[in-house]
């Protein structure tokens, strides 16, 4: 369990991630920013990710992590996320 998911999930347009036919997660896209992304099998959180992004608008992308899913915040970093300011118990990444 994640503290505060289910009210961050109720932003922005929500997905399914698809991958030769097999659904691997899903997520809520609100403009610039992934506002859920949620691996549904072991691995795929990188194309989980990436999949979210190309939904996403804007020049910017930002992506909101509870500080507690530590291997969230390590895949994030290997991608190229920067951590941002804290809002709430969400941090911001650039």
């Amino acid at each position: 369990a994640v503290p505060a998911a289910s009210s961050v999930c109720e932003r922005g347009e929500k997905y399914f991630v698809r991958l030769g036919g097999r659904r691997i997660g899903l997520g809520a896209v609100d403009g610039e920013t992934l506002c859920a992304v949620a691996s549904l099998e072991r691995g795929c959180g990188a194309d989980c990710v990436l999949a979210l992004a190309a939904r996403a608008s804007g020049a910017r992308l930002r992506l909101l992590c509870a500080a507690e899913n530590r291997a969230a915040m390590r895949l994030y970093d290997r991608l190229g996320f920067d951590v941002g300011e804290a809002v709430e118990r969400w941090y911001a990444v650039k």
